[in-house]
C-alpha cells in the first residue's frame, strides 16, 4: 500500500494523520530567520502578550505579519509545498486552495474545540487543515492533542444534540436572524459557545471513550486534520520554552462557509446562496490561494443583513 492510500485511510478513520518529515530543514530555517527579524523590526519581543499592546500596534504587526505570508519567498515555499499540495488534489479531485498561514513561536492555550464550530464550510468534507512543526516541541512547552475519530463520534451529530438538549440555545440561534452587529451575535449566543467548549465537548471526549492524545512532532513534521475534530493543546509546563509552528487552512475552489447565524447544523439549516460567505481565488507562481482579509472582510459583513429564509 503507498503512502497516500496509508494517510487516507488514517484521515479517514481518526480525523487526522502525522505526515512525517514534511518539510525541508533548510526552508524552515530561512523562514524563521526571517519572520523572526520582522518581528524584531515590528519591537515584538519573544513572550510578550500580544493583547498588551495598543490596537494600534495589533493591526500594524498583524498586518506585516500577513504581508510576510503573502509575499515572502521563502514562506510562499513553506506553504505550497509540493507533496502536500499533491496529496490534497488528491483527496479534493482538484487543485486546493490555500488561505489563512500563521506562523508562531510559543504556546497559544486552547482547550477542547472544532476548528468548524462557528464557521462550517459547505460540502463538509472540502476544508483540511495542517499544523507543521518548525521545530522539535518539547512536551513541557504544550504540544498539540488530537482526538481520533472524534469527527464521527462527536461533531457528526453535535449541533442536533445540543439544540435537541437545550432548545433554549436555538432559540438564541434564531434570535439573531436579523441583522445584527459580531459584538452583539457573541453576547447573546455566548451561553451556547461556552456549554459546547466547557461541558459538551469534554463530556462527550468521556462518554465516548475517546482520548486526547499528543502528537510528538519533531522538526518538519505535520499534522493533517479536518476542521471537525476535535483538538487543542497541552499544559504549557514551561512558558520559557518556544514551540515554534506553522498553520495553513485548504479547501476546493467551489467551497463556500456559513456562519453559525444561518447554519448551524440540521435544526438550524439556512444554507442559501443570499447567505454564502466567500471571496475570490487567485493564481500565484506557486499556486491557488484566497486572501483571508477578503473572507474575513466579507464574514463581518454577513452581520450586516438579515439572514435569508427560503420559504
Amino acid at each position: 500500500m503507498d503512502r497516500d492510500m496509508i494517510y487516507r485511510e488514517e484521515f479517514a478513520r481518526d480525523g487526522f494523520f502525522v505526515w512525517r518529515d514534511l518539510l525541508p530543514g533548510d526552508l524552515i530555517d530561512q523562514h524563521l530567520h526571517e519572520f523572526v527579524s520582522l518581528n524584531e523590526r515590528l519591537e515584538v519581543r519573544p513572550g510578550d502578550d500580544f493583547h498588551g499592546y495598543t490596537n494600534e500596534k495589533q493591526a500594524l504587526v498583524k498586518r506585516a505579519r500577513y504581508d510576510f505570508h503573502r509575499e515572502n519567498e521563502a514562506a510562499q515555499a513553506l506553504i505550497f509545498n509540493d507533496d502536500l499540495q499533491a496529496f490534497l488534489q488528491s483527496c479534493f479531485g482538484e487543485e486546493p486552495v490555500m488561505r489563512q498561514p500563521e506562523t508562531g513561536l510559543y504556546h497559544r492555550r486552547t482547550p477542547d474545540h472544532t476548528d468548524s464550530l462557528d464557521f462550517k464550510i459547505s460540502p463538509l468534507g472540502d476544508e483540511v487543515r495542517v499544523w507543521c512543526a518548525l521545530e522539535d516541541i518539547d512536551p513541557d512547552s504544550g504540544p498539540v492533542y488530537f482526538v481520533a475519530g472524534s469527527h464521527s463520534a462527536i461533531s457528526a451529530d453535535l449541533e442536533r444534540e445540543v439544540l435537541t438538549e437545550h432548545p433554549e440555545f436555538c432559540a438564541l440561534l434564531r434570535s439573531q436572524l436579523q441583522a445584527t452587529t459580531p459584538t452583539e451575535f457573541f453576547t447573546v449566543t455566548r451561553p451556547l459557545w461556552s456549554y459546547v467548549k466547557q461541558q459538551k465537548l469534554p463530556g462527550a471526549i468521556v462518554e465516548k471513550g475517546l482520548t486526547r492524545d499528543p502528537v510528538p512532532l519533531k522538526k518538519g513534521d505535520a499534522v493533517v486534520f479536518r476542521s471537525d475534530v476535535v483538538h487543542g493543546t497541552c499544559r504549557c509546563a514551561n512558558p520559557s520554552l518556544t514551540r515554534k509552528y506553522f498553520v495553513s487552512f485548504w479547501a476546493t475552489a467551489p467551497a463556500i462557509w456559513y456562519h453559525s447565524r444561518s447554519y448551524w447544523g440540521p435544526l438550524h439549516d439556512y444554507r442559501h446562496p443570499r447567505n454564502a460567505i466567500g471571496a475570490p481565488v487567485e493564481r500565484t507562481p506557486h499556486g491557488l490561494r484566497m486572501s483571508f482579509e477578503d473572507l474575513h472582510a466579507a464574514y463581518l459583513a454577513s452581520f450586516e443583513k438579515p439572514v435569508y429564509q427560503d420559504g
